[in-house]
């Protein structure tokens, strides 16, 4: 039970820093490769959380941002919407670099 406790306050703390310090894109980016880590092997998409607005909350963002943040990765052939609210992950290698580089 504390394993598991001490695991949830680790990715807490993860996912808090990442949006202090990330860019957006670079946040985005590592938002979709933690939920298509969680998800594999059955999918290469990932659902929305209640669409952009939600996501836009999760990273501490605005919405506009997310949505260009969102164009830009599907503009360089990294992610394409799959369908009802879900994103798939194209290039899942480049998707990384660009959570690990600032914009």
């Amino acid at each position: 039970m504390f394993r598991l406790l001490a695991a949830q306050a680790r990715a807490q703390q993860d996912r808090l820093t990442a949006t202090v310090t990330l860019p957006c894109e670079a946040g985005l980016a590592a938002w979709l490769l933690e939920r298509t880590a969680a998800d594999r092997p059955v999918t290469a998409a990932v659902s929305l959380p209640g669409g952009q607005r939600e996501l836009a909350d999760l990273l501490g963002v605005t919405r506009v941002t997310v949505n260009r943040a969102l164009s830009r990765l599907r503009r360089d052939g990294l992610v394409r919407w799959a369908g009802d609210g879900r994103l798939e992950i194209l290039a899942p290698e480049l998707l990384a670099l660009r959570a690990a580089a600032p914009e």
